[in-house]
């Protein structure tokens, strides 16, 4: 990842710290999921990176998509992939 700075981002990363505090605390057995969107460009890439660059303990698995272009994933696909049902 290159060397950039997070601008404005503090309400996004306390936002997904908070979520993963919560995830550690309760020991979740089940799997957790978080979505990022936004468009081209924004800055998705980087908050994840700066985000689990933060997070203590560090996640066992961490799975990470990309967009389609023309057309958003079937909700069903999102169900599955976070083990939930189809």
């Amino acid at each position: 990842m290159l060397p950039v700075s997070m601008v404005g981002r503090a309400g996004e990363l306390a936002e997904l710290d908070r979520t993963w505090s919560t995830v550690v605390g309760d020991r979740r057995r089940s799997p957790a999921v978080a979505v990022v969107t936004g468009g081209a460009g924004v800055g998705k890439s980087l908050l994840v990176a700066a985000a689990l660059d933060g997070f203590t303990p560090r996640p066992e698995v961490i799975l990470s998509g990309t967009a389609r272009l023309h057309s958003p994933a079937p909700p069903s696909r999102l169900r599955r992939a976070s083990g939930g049902p189809s």
